[in-house]
């Protein structure tokens, strides 16, 4: 079976351009390269075939899925041999321009298959592309408003779940709720703080 290494991957630190270095067996190319985020992936009740596939998009401009798959990946960085199986792999740098927002969830989906377009060997890969710090950052601001006599604003504790149930669905590559999670994390409705906790011996 193929494999797709990722060798490097990454955006800006204010997003941008899509930074990615792959390596695939040498005589593989892929036969599908599709991103999306988190919106594209709900709108469409999580199907497949969700998002942009590029491959998809020159194959309408006439291009075969090989000549496209030389389009996104022009630049052939190296080659090597994996010396568990004695397999030639060649690394591959993306050299078409899609840009990613840092307040995106982005998937990027691969495919590949084994050397021509009739093989029925094929893998596929789906990774996603995130950015938990700007997350944590905009929790971090609501605590600022934790008071002494313990008023702690709910919006906070809210926050501070949704980012743990959005680093465990995507641990456990439950996309979709990573997806449904990160979509609320940005939602602007607002909650009232708690202002009686029953800590220090106060009344809740």
């Amino acid at each position: 079976m193929s494999l797709i290494k990722v060798e490097d991957i990454g955006f800006g630190l204010s997003g941008g351009k899509l930074d990615l270095t792959i390596s695939i067996p040498a005589g593989d190319y892929l036969y599908n390269f599709r991103v999306y985020n988190q919106d594209d992936l709900l709108d469409s009740d999580c199907a497949s075939d969700v998002g942009t596939d590029y491959m998809d998009d020159l194959v309408k401009k006439g291009k075969t899925r090989k000549e496209a798959f030389e389009i996104l990946f022009e630049e052939k960085l190296s080659e090597y041999t994996d010396p568990s199986t004695q397999k030639t792999y060649e690394v591959y740098k993306l050299q078409y321009s899609i840009e990613v927002s840092q307040k995106n969830l982005t998937f990027i989906h691969m495919q590949i298959i084994d050397g021509d377009e009739d093989s029925c060997s094929e893998t596929q890969l789906t990774i996603p592309l995130y950015n938990l710090t700007i997350l944590r950052l905009s929790a971090l601001e609501l605590a600022k408003t934790i008071k002494e006599d313990c008023n702690i604003p709910r919006e906070f504790l809210d926050k501070i779940l949704q980012i743990k149930a959005i680093e465990t669905a995507l641990c456990c590559g439950a996309y979709c709720d990573a997806a449904k999670y990160w979509k609320m994390f940005y939602s602007n409705k607002k909650v009232k703080p708690i202002k009686k906790c029953g800590c220090h011996g106060g009344a809740a």
